[in-house]
């Protein structure tokens, strides 16, 4: 599946679920800054990319609450993916939070 046709059918899911145009807008305009701004195809996107994401929000001085929403944003995207997405596609979210017991063993 293309990486365009992936976006217009995650915006349908959205749409289907009843997610506000201004939600829709959101998000949208936030996978794009995303796609853009990454330098490797979506599917290859690692963790470490995502963290050099959260870099390059920082320094543009967004507030910790707006790359939390960036953050929901791109996660969203590659859970459809991983649920919804193409059949036979194996995908992982390079913007999983970490597992309860991963983070309480530490």
């Amino acid at each position: 599946m293309a990486i365009t046709d992936a976006i217009i059918n995650y915006r349908r899911f959205l749409k289907r679920r009843n997610c506000s145009r201004c939600t829709l807008r959101n998000y949208m305009s936030t996978l794009k800054h995303f796609v853009i701004w990454v330098a490797e195809p979506i599917e290859q996107v690692s963790s470490r990319s995502v963290l050099a994401f959260i870099d390059h929000l920082l320094a543009k001085r967004l507030s910790p609450k707006t790359i939390n929403c960036y953050l929901d944003s791109i996660r969203g995207f590659y859970d459809y993916l991983i649920n919804d997405g193409q059949p036979g596609q194996t995908w992982l979210c390079p913007a999983a939070r970490p597992a309860a017991a991963a983070v309480s063993a530490r």
